[in-house]
């Protein structure tokens, strides 16, 4: 009995008409897995669904110097004087305007 089971598990020697149908039958199998494969490849990239994305809506953030703006308290002004009501003009040159500064040097230097 148990001679028995052992020949039955034994691989028995392949034929060279059996070698060949075996060859033959792996290259059908890989020639159709890469063509299948190649096939979906071509399908999906020439037909591709028009699928509209979602678009997040983008926070609004606010602006910084608007914020600090409305939570500083501002302290009252030193100067608040009733009688002067002559504020408008600070600088002491009598009206005059500023001059412009040029912005090249060498035009600074030939003034």
């Amino acid at each position: 009995m148990p001679s028995s089971i052992i020949s039955q598990n034994t691989p028995q020697p392949l034929d060279t008409d059996q070698s060949v149908v075996a060859l033959l039958l792996i290259f059908v199998i890989i020639v159709l897995v890469s063509g299948v494969l190649a096939l979906f490849l071509i399908v999906r990239s020439r037909l591709r669904r028009n699928i509209p994305k979602v678009t997040k809506p983008k926070p609004e953030l606010p602006d910084a110097w608007e914020e600090s703006g409305r939570r500083m308290q501002t302290p009252p002004r030193d100067d608040d004087d009733p009688d002067d009501g002559d504020d408008e003009d600070d600088d002491d040159d009598d009206g005059e305007p500023t001059p412009p500064v040029p912005v090249v040097p060498e035009t600074s230097a030939s003034i």
